[in-house]
């Protein structure tokens, strides 16, 4: 274990004496106004100006068509002529139609699918007889849950109507496209800036900080003994992950007991649960279901659920039951009590959001959930994040009448 905490010192030392950040992005003016994970308000904006022929870049149809290219749509396969893109039209993100086909993309930035998401798009679509197609975008390429298809995955031509697309690729090497085509200065320099944005979206740049960083660790682990080190704490990081997400959700449930809450059997973290999830591939959606009683009817059920899932953890109000009329009856009444705290609302959800933190177990690959193996900043976390839930349930309260008077 010395010759592990001296690695892991050494590597320490030589990356915190590299730059801090390279100059040439060190002024990013979507980093100044946005976080660089935004998706609404960053990234979906701006990729739908680009992708409008109408857009302010002044270039009409050109970028919309390099992106279809790279896509693998020729403009034989889609009228870009009639073209027109929308963002947020029936809360997809950004859609591309023309008079007969439409583009569903759905764009996702280390957040949870929706339950039944893209099965709804593709109605709303189908309803304006339009051909629908589904371009499902994430950093990497990923495929979207069996919980957002719902019946799309059974559909006969989804392998031809649902195309995964990512930053890594597709959003990367369009944008450079662009770059290459944009012939005002103005047009240009922003291109530039937002490519800079995707590279650090995927922690995929390579630029001469990231070199030094790969060349520093491979300096570092090119002794025998030290690739052995480093391969023992490879070999050994599937169990930080366990004992991470065990003790948070052991803290977690701590709080919640402290707070005087009940926590209901179904879908209570476990430690077989977590066993299942990390080495068995098993079910991912696990958490702590809180009953509010105070809420409930003879035909209904109200709980407060914390849920795991394959994506960012969620937390919000669900609701059960095996009378679909009244649970309905219900939903549409607490939807509307609840709107203004604009949080997404799916059925039998009438109020869920995401954790703040971006607290991901499923892929464990951001900071925001690495840095939990630190006790400290775990412990933190974890109050923090039950202050979170605690709030939003004094605003579902607010709301929200007692039962007996539903």
């Amino acid at each position: 274990m010395h010759e592990l905490q001296a690695l892991l010192t050494d590597v320490q030392t030589a990356l915190a004496a590299l730059p801090h950040r390279e100059p040439e992005e060190a002024f990013n003016i979507f980093r100044l106004l946005r976080k660089e994970t935004d998706k609404v308000n960053l990234h979906s904006r701006f990729l739908a100006e680009l992708l409008n022929p109408k857009g302010s870049h002044g270039m009409g149809a050109a970028f919309l068509v390099l992106f279809l290219k790279r896509c693998g749509i020729s403009p034989a396969d889609f009228h870009v002529p009639t073209a027109r893109t929308l963002r947020e039209r029936d809360r997809i993100d950004i859609l591309i139609r023309n008079d007969q086909q439409a583009i569903i993309i759905e764009n996702k930035i280390w957040a949870g699918d929706q339950d039944r998401q893209l099965e709804r798009y593709a109605e709303i679509v189908a309803r304006w007889h339009l051909k629908w197609y589904i371009f499902y975008l994430t950093p990497f390429g990923h495929e979207p849950s069996t919980e957002s298809l719902g019946k799309l995955a059974t559909h006969a031509d989804l392998a031809h109507r649902l195309q995964c697309i990512s930053y890594q690729q597709h959003i990367q090497e369009w944008v450079a496209e662009c770059i290459a085509l944009a012939p005002r200065p103005a047009v240009l320099a922003v291109m530039v800036q937002y490519a800079q944005i995707v590279n650090r979206l995927i922690n995929n740049s390579m630029t001469d900080k990231a070199r030094a960083e790969m060349e520093e660790v491979i300096k570092l682990t090119a002794t025998a003994g030290n690739a052995l080190t480093a391969f023992k704490l490879m070999d050994n990081w599937k169990h930080v992950r366990y004992n991470t997400e065990y003790l948070f959700w052991t803290e977690l449930i701590a709080l919640v007991a402290q707070a005087g809450f009940p926590i209901a059997d179904e879908k209570k973290f476990t430690d077989d649960r977590l066993n299942s999830c990390l080495y068995e591939k098993g079910d991912p959606w696990y958490g702590i279901v809180i009953p509010l009683d105070e809420y409930r009817t003879d035909a209904v059920g109200v709980t407060l659920i914390i849920e795991r899932g394959d994506r960012v953890i969620k937390y919000g109000v669900r609701l059960t039951s095996a009378d679909d009329v009244a649970r309905e009856q219900m939903f549409a009444d607490f939807s509307k009590r609840l709107a203004d705290l604009h949080c997404s609302q799916q059925p039998g959800w009438p109020a869920r959001r995401y954790s703040s933190r971006q607290i991901d177990f499923q892929h464990y690959t951001n900071p925001d959930t690495i840095t939990l193996a630190d006790p400290q900043i775990r412990q933190e976390a974890v109050a923090a994040f039950w202050e979170e839930v605690m709030m939003f349930l004094e605003q579902v309260r607010e709301r929200l009448p007692s039962s007996g008077n539903v």
